[in-house]
């Protein structure tokens, strides 16, 4: 059953280098995965995009480039404002679906200053299974992906649509090929088994997993590309949490973006939901937890180590670059996000506007002195 009065659990993890970008940006593609509706219920409605501005006005527009009848969304935002846009109204030709078929459903987002921009599913019907995407700009764009997600818990049951681990491609460019390799089987593809999709400007595409089992995730699936593409990692109504079966999801950055330092911090979930999930991108991976000399395992490409976060924080280091997922929340309530490396991959500044009157918690890490 989906307890009622979900938690929204926001990590925001704050650093600063030369030449660093993140979530702050004035271009952004993003391609909304599809969420179990469960009948009448509409778990997947409302859809928004939440929007925030900073010194400077912006003009922000959203658009489908590959669907001509897809008329552009323009809002005009003032300095240091916020705007909401409902897509709701658009969700047959926002959420990418079917699986494993070419759609045109990317949305293109342009701004004439920089802005944060993240993508809500709040689910109001009965105030459950909600999430945030936090869209990342540049940091979301490359030519070579690993899918990291968790391995502990599991799609629940009777639920319509049936819920899923999936991952979603949107393309930036004309005849993009993308060669996917998934490391568990897929709706219309065996595990380990390369194949092409090509795809156009806006165009999209689906891996959806056969398995609702943990085990069956498709987390070290490689995807890889000749233009830069963007691509949203999604678990739809994980089970696992006493009472609770929650969406989690993030805007996944390709594999030159990860680092080798990780900051993770311990939330409220209960029943050991406070999980690091950290994924190898090369062999030989050694992981080491809060300095310990000897690592707590030693990975190959692809493979994930489960990290329970058992103190009031964690530092993950890697002699090898490495993805992190963490998953937290309240209570039993589920939340999971994509956690940035501390190695100047984010920005000095972000944004975030409360929508809603449920707990709010925000956890920042900052560099120490000493």
């Amino acid at each position: 059953m989906v307890r009622l009065f979900p938690v929204l659990f926001l990590m925001l993890l704050l650093s600063a280098g030369p030449g660093s970008f993140a979530q702050t940006d004035t271009e952004f593609w993003f391609v909304a995965p599809e969420i179990s509706k469960n009948g009448g219920q509409n778990f997947d409605l409302p859809i928004y995009l939440r929007i925030s501005t900073y010194d400077q006005a912006a003009d922000v527009t959203v658009s489908e480039p590959a669907n001509p009848a897809f008329a552009p969304i323009i809002v005009n935002i003032p300095a240091n404002g916020f705007s909401t846009i409902d897509l709701s109204a658009f969700l047959d030709v926002v959420e990418n679906k079917p699986a494993n078929t070419v759609g045109n459903y990317g949305l293109h987002i342009t701004a004439t200053s920089p802005v944060s921009i993240y993508y809500e599913v709040a689910s109001t019907h009965c105030c459950c299974n909600a999430e945030l995407f936090s869209l990342k700009g540049r940091n979301a764009l490359g030519t070579n992906f690993m899918i990291p997600t968790q391995n502990h818990f599991n799609n629940a049951a009777n639920y319509n649509p049936t819920p899923y681990n999936a991952f979603d491609i949107v393309a930036t460019e004309n005849n993009t090929e993308v060669i996917i390799t998934p490391s568990k089987s897929i709706v219309g593809h065996g595990a380990g088994i390369p194949f092409p999709v090509y795809l156009n400007r806006g165009q999209t595409w689906s891996a959806l997993a056969t398995s609702q089992a943990a085990a069956g995730h498709l987390w070290g699936s490689t995807v890889t590309a000749n233009h830069a593409i963007a691509i949203t990692m999604t678990d739809d109504l994980l089970h696992g949490i006493t009472g609770c079966a929650d969406l989690i999801g993030d805007q996944v950055v390709p594999v030159d973006i990860t680092g080798t330092e990780y900051v993770v911090v311990r939330g409220n979930l209960t029943n050991n939901g406070n999980r690091a999930f950290i994924m190898a991108t090369q062999n030989n991976t050694d992981i080491f937890i809060d300095g310990n000399p000897t690592p707590v395992a030693t990975l190959a490409t692809g493979a994930l180590y489960n990290h329970n976060i058992l103190d009031a924080s964690s530092f993950i280091s890697a002699n090898y670059p490495v993805y992190v997922f963490q998953t937290s929340g309240f209570g039993c309530e589920l939340g999971g996000a994509l956690i940035p490396s501390v190695n100047c991959n984010g920005s000095t500044k972000v944004s975030f506007t409360r929508t809603t009157a449920q707990q709010l918690g925000v956890v920042i890490a900052t560099l120490s002195t000493n």
